[in-house]
């Protein structure tokens, strides 16, 4: 982000100290409304401005990227999607078509590497959802596909900690 690294720091600074504030409730369901819509206007910019910039795609945000696409494997039932993690149960909460549309992407992959890049590429090419076809970014349907590949064989937690010291 091109700002001012005082102001960058501060911000940061004050997000950390909402975060712990031991009054705000930040429950996960709110905080994942709309995922696909807040990711779009508030990250994938940021993405974008990056490989143009420096002409590589950025590790972390599109570990971002395919750890949202990860979020969204689940059933839908009724308005919402039902989505396990472990022993975990959580509800997403998005727009139908959203979660109808990753539903049936996820129901067509078998897992497997090939199958996971499909998915990243039919998930990419949803201009409703993304406002572009993310396909023609280059090299980040590899990437993301590599990341929800690793997302998938070995957890989120390994996948993180190879992303983040890779």
């Amino acid at each position: 982000i091109d700002m001012d690294k005082e102001m960058l720091t501060g911000f940061a600074a004050t997000v950390l100290e909402r975060f712990k504030n031991p009054y705000i409730k930040h429950y996960l369901e709110s905080i994942l409304l709309n995922s696909t819509s807040k990711y779009k206007a508030r990250v994938l910019p940021s993405l974008l401005v990056l490989v143009q910039k420096n002409n590589c795609v950025p590790e972390k945000l599109s570990f971002s990227l395919a750890a949202l696409l990860a979020l969204y494997r689940g059933s839908v039932v009724g308005s919402v999607m039902k989505c396990r993690r472990g022993k975990e149960e959580f509800t997403l909460k998005d727009d139908l078509n959203v979660l109808l549309f990753f539903q049936n992407v996820w129901q067509e992959s078998d897992g497997s590497r090939d199958s996971l890049r499909v998915l990243v590429q039919k998930v990419f090419v949803n201009t409703t959802i993304w406002g572009q076809d993310l396909n023609h970014v280059s090299d980040l349907t590899e990437k993301v596909a590599l990341h929800l590949y690793n997302i998938s064989t070995s957890g989120v937690e390994a996948a993180i900690n190879e992303t983040i010291q890779g």
